[in-house]
């Protein structure tokens, strides 16, 4: 609201002072959240998991009186920083990944706080996750349609995830072989078997497109993280930014054309 007010008048904002005012609405809406949707009894379920994921005894954060536990704010598990905030929104989010209604709510109200800084915060938020903003991020709505389409694949989804968490720290040796398990995964989800992904090629092609151009691009696709994976010594050594980042973006798009 304030970004156009602020540019009238000439005035700014620091990246600093922009991320303590997101730490504080995130405690804000969290105390709102929890007082409004939750009994006791369910806060402290919540209260004891979120404790247990940052190593925390919940007895040290507790208060008894006259019979009565009182239990502190989530924040004062976490802390109040920046990046321990991220941590305790994602603790949050996963506790509730089963229930759609409330990780809907959760998902709806990070977007909202984020988009209420006065300046890009560098993080982006999908599917119950952040990840540092790059000056080249991967497309949005390809990546998102992959992590929503894998959430009935825990396993596939935990290998993309990693890989693209390597990517986000400009680890381009963690990709390839991720984005290759990932698929080797889907494949033998989809098929019903346990081949390798070389062996599920010929029935993956049919899935994909009779085309042959789209026959040769996942040919090479499997060609080439399998050469990667086996010459892996050798390979990484010439393994350029570009093409760790091209196998990634083909994983997601061969994930929307799979499923």
């Amino acid at each position: 609201m304030f970004k156009d007010f602020n540019n009238r008048f000439g005035l700014s904002s620091s990246l600093e002072e922009e991320k303590k005012k997101f730490v504080e609405r995130v405690i804000t809406f969290l105390n709102q959240f929890t007082a409004s949707l939750l009994d006791h009894e369910a806060y402290k379920r919540l209260f004891d998991t979120i404790c247990v994921q940052f190593g925390k005894n919940p007895e040290d954060l507790t208060i008894s009186l006259r019979g009565y536990t009182n239990l502190s704010d989530l924040h004062e598990i976490s802390g109040k920083g920046f990046l321990s905030i991220l941590k305790l929104w994602t603790a949050i989010r996963a506790y509730y990944r089963e229930d759609v209604s409330v990780f809907s709510l959760l998902d709806e109200a990070i977007i909202t706080i984020i988009e209420k800084s006065e300046v890009d915060l560098e993080i982006r938020y999908t599917s119950g996750q952040f990840y540092p903003a790059k000056e080249k991020l991967l497309d949005k709505e390809l990546i998102d349609f992959s992590l929503i389409a894998l959430s009935i694949y825990p396993d596939e989804d935990k290998d993309l995830r990693i890989a693209l968490q390597n990517y986000s720290a400009n680890n381009k040796y963690g990709i390839v072989e991720y984005c290759y398990r990932c698929m080797e995964g889907l494949g033998r989800k989809i098929l019903r078997n346990n081949k390798t992904l070389i062996d599920n090629k010929p029935d993956l092609l049919k899935r994909i497109s009779t085309a042959e151009n789209w026959k040769r691009i996942l040919s090479n696709y499997i060609e080439f993280g399998n050469d990667y994976g086996r010459h892996a010594s050798k390979n990484r050594h010439s393994l350029t930014d570009k093409e760790a980042e091209g196998y990634l973006y083909m994983t997601a798009l061969l994930i929307r054309l799979i499923i």
